[in-house]
């Protein structure tokens, strides 16, 4: 049953309908015996002429290209729970909400923190004087200490007071972290309320509606054993990914109870993650990796040709063909590693012109500091137009 998809079973039992979703089981029950029992005679039934179109037919629409999505936030499901796995998952998770459309930003949450610090205190100020009146205490009670971050999802005060800003903003934009040891109580609460959640079109029906917590972001203690019936969609960063068995990543693509998506940010990874190490090649060039290298060949050659005259210094590296998607922060980013790269010996395996630009051995003392400096507020000054961009 794990190899059909709820549309190819319909279609061998010959239930399926028009314009119904993809995830509508229309001729089957959810019991998976009975869906075993009620499928298995239909296929060992089937003729060899059905067998080959239902064959041309799937194929065609199994290996449909790939589709690509522009960072973390573009991959986010919009029908379903999406698990992240990541290295840093409370650093990721404050990055990617700040991403997300909607929610509250961070003075958004803070000012709406003051409201209801005020409603508190003036409402204690009123049972101060009115003790005796019990109604009104047990309405002011049940309304006043209470923080709405999003549609569904109100916090008590004293939950809010014990998180920082930038958690309420995170959890306003519907994204919660796991991390083995040291993860917030609030935060801790809200994740475990996630992973308990059912979709409603699991149950019955096609109704689909996002839960309040819907992007979890994981580290590397939650890839084994984490079950969440609401998950369609996973993320593996390469952060982590790279660091992973091949029965690791089989573990963390377990993580889809249903159909669903699973991301990879790199290809080489997501080849040894469904091929293995063995048979995944060799590690392709990121963007960021090619990046740096175009760029510190052309300060490198700057450097050795026109002795750090600012014009073609900055004429050098304008015209490295950057990667798609990079910024002048990134060239600037780049172009400051490089100049402080001159300051160490050369990396082993650099000979020739390049290597004479680098000192022979780490400055070692006060008498070699001066000269060091020298050079460098000079190829500072020469990639200065550069480093200023980045910064606009």
């Amino acid at each position: 049953m794990r190899h059909l998809t709820p549309p190819q079973a319909n279609e061998v039992l010959g239930g399926a309908k028009e314009g119904g979703s993809k995830l509508d089981w229309n001729a089957l029950s959810g019991d998976v015996r009975t869906l075993r029992e009620n499928v298995e005679p239909a296929l060992l039934n089937m003729t060899a002429q059905r067998f080959e179109q239902l064959k041309e037919a799937w194929t065609e629409k199994r290996f449909a290209a790939p589709t690509k999505a522009e960072g973390l936030a573009a991959a986010i499901s919009q029908t379903g729970v999406t698990m992240i796995a990541t290295l840093d998952a409370r650093g990721t998770a404050i990055e990617l909400a700040k991403l997300i459309k909607g929610g509250a930003d961070v003075h958004e949450v803070k000012r709406r923190l003051r409201e209801v610090e005020k409603n508190v205190k003036a409402a204690e100020k009123e049972q101060s004087k009115k003790k005796d009146d019990d109604d009104f205490q047990e309405d002011m009670g049940g309304t006043s200490g209470m923080l709405d971050l999003r549609g569904g999802l109100a916090v008590s005060l004293a939950d809010a007071q014990d998180c920082d800003d930038d958690t309420l903003m995170m959890l306003s934009k519907g994204v919660a972290y796991s991390l083995a040891t040291g993860t917030e109580p609030l935060v801790k609460k809200l994740y475990l309320q996630a992973l308990l959640h059912v979709p409603e079109h699991a149950v019955a029906g096609t109704k689909r509606s996002l839960p309040p917590i819907h992007v979890l972001v994981v580290d590397y203690s939650s890839i084994y054993g984490t079950d969440c019936p609401a998950v369609d969609t996973i993320i593996m960063d390469d952060a982590l990914g790279r660091h992973l068995s091949w029965e690791d990543h089989q573990q963390f693509l377990g993580r889809l109870r249903r159909d669903g998506t699973a991301v990879y940010t790199s290809r080489h990874t997501l080849r040894c993650a469904t091929l293995g190490r063995a048979l995944a090649g060799e590690e392709e060039e990121t963007e960021a990796q090619k990046l740096q290298r175009l760029v510190r060949a052309a300060v490198l050659c700057s450097v050795a040709e026109h002795k750090c005259d600012k014009a073609k210094s900055v004429a050098e590296v304008n015209a490295v063909q950057l990667p798609k998607g990079h910024t002048a922060a990134d060239v600037g980013r780049a172009t400051l590693a490089a100049i402080l790269e001159l300051t160490f010996p050369a990396p082993k395996g650099l000979v020739g012109d390049y290597a004479a630009l680098y000192p022979a051995a780490p400055p070692g003392g006060e008498k070699e500091l001066p000269q060091l400096l020298k050079d460098l507020r000079a190829r500072l000054a020469a990639f200065q137009p550069v480093l200023a961009k980045g910064l606009e």
